[in-house]
């Protein structure tokens, strides 16, 4: 068997975060949105954050420094 390093590729979770936090981030302030549905969009941002800090600190260990720095 070959070497088994345990960690996965965090690359598509930490861009779909990113993506997330951004569109949603961009529909309050662009006005898009209803301001009724903020609180809504600030627990679908908080559980955005947590994938995309998880994900930078396994691509950091894996030695990825570009997806690192990008969900960091």
């Amino acid at each position: 068997m070959g070497q088994n390093n345990g960690w996965a590729n965090p690359g598509p979770w930490v861009l779909e975060s990113v993506a997330v936090l951004t569109g949603c981030a961009g529909f309050v302030f662009a006005g898009l949105v209803p301001p009724s549905t903020v609180p809504l969009l600030a627990g679908v941002l908080f559980a955005c954050v947590l994938p995309q800090l998880i994900g930078g600190l396994i691509a950091l260990r894996k030695g990825d420094i570009v997806l690192g720095t990008i969900s960091g």
